[in-house]
């Protein structure tokens, strides 16, 4: 940030890193099979799609693959706590 204010960059920088975080196994496997399913699916596609396949697919899952294939931000909101910021995907 830049003191009183915080940039698109800024926003943009942190919710990438955000994403590219790995997730740790006991969170995944909290979730139950249902939730799983489709973030296991999420999570082969992009491992299709990446330029290392096998690299991508040992590292593991990582949070963007819990956005199911909804990658296109439509905008951010007001979360329920004033300092919180949600983003809708479609």
């Amino acid at each position: 940030t830049h003191g009183a204010y915080v940039t698109v960059h800024d926003v943009l920088a942190a919710l990438h890193v955000a994403l590219q975080s790995r997730v740790r196994s006991a969170e995944y496997k909290a979730l139950g099979a249902q939730a799983q399913f489709p973030i296991k699916q999420a999570f082969e596609a992009r491992c299709v799609r990446a330029r290392h396949p096998t690299q991508e697919r040992e590292a593991g899952l990582k949070r963007i693959d819990y956005l199911c294939g909804r990658t296109r931000i439509e905008g951010f909101h007001r979360g329920p706590k004033e300092e919180v910021w949600l983003f809708s995907t479609r």
